[in-house]
């Protein structure tokens, strides 16, 4: 058996480690693709149960917290319309954990609601008068966002705030929101997944969650008080 000289065996370590060097941003792009589409399967499951818990509440939107004994929107996704805990933790994402600050993503309270009531955020409504408005392909309904926990403690938020809610008002993380209570998170290679009212999801970027947000927050709970539109009642 003929044995490799030096200069073959140089030669060889060189084009193992070129064609390494090739493959390995090829293999990290499929990985984020894969990891990105995932993503987008997740929030598109959220807007389907979300569509069906409008079905069984008699045309109410969900809104984030759904009364004593119930729970948040998620705990309700995931007890009654089969959302696996495990798809509210986006592919990408590694500290994640089935509660309301680790949570992965966040409903737009800013328009749906963060509770029960008729104050600030406290507005759930109709989904036929949230139609009204026009705007369901663009309207946010659930979107990528940060965990509450030590690995982002100081870098994206401080400890308040909750993971699944989202409220446009917020700045965009983890770029500049150290001290944001519900920020979106471009978690995607300066990307966030959404899912809007309508049901498709898609990618929004950090320009337009930024500069373009009214196009996909609005209606807000201004706009529900200054409609006099109906608010349920409990």
């Amino acid at each position: 058996m003929k044995k490799f000289t030096l200069v073959e065996l140089v030669i060889i370590v060189a084009v193992v480690a070129l064609l390494a060097a090739m493959i390995h941003p090829m293999l990290a792009a499929a990985r984020e693709a894969a990891e990105e589409v995932g993503c987008r399967d997740n929030l598109s499951r959220m807007g389907k149960a979300a569509a069906q818990y409008a079905t069984d509440s008699d045309g109410w939107a969900v809104t984030g917290y759904l009364g004593r004994g119930i729970g948040n929107w998620f705990a309700v996704f995931e007890k009654n319309y089969q959302v696996d805990k495990k798809a509210f933790q986006c592919p990408a994402e590694t500290n994640y954990a089935f509660n309301s600050k680790q949570l992965n993503y966040g409903l737009n309270v800013l328009t749906f609601g963060e509770t029960f009531g008729n104050g600030q955020k406290k507005v759930p409504h109709r989904v036929d008068e949230i139609s009204k408005f026009g705007r369901d392909a663009q309207l946010i309904m659930f979107i990528d966002t940060p965990p509450v926990c030590d690995a982002y403690n100081g870098k994206i938020r401080n400890r308040a705030g909750q993971a699944a809610y989202y409220e446009s008002t917020s700045p965009v993380a983890p770029k500049d929101s150290a001290k944001a209570y519900y920020p979106a998170y471009v978690r995607h290679a300066d990307r966030a997944n959404v899912v809007m009212f309508d049901g498709h999801a898609e990618p929004l970027s950090y320009q337009q969650l930024t500069e373009e947000r009214a196009k996909y927050c609005n209606p807000c709970v201004k706009q529900w008080r200054d409609s006099n539109l109906a608010i349920r009642e409990f």
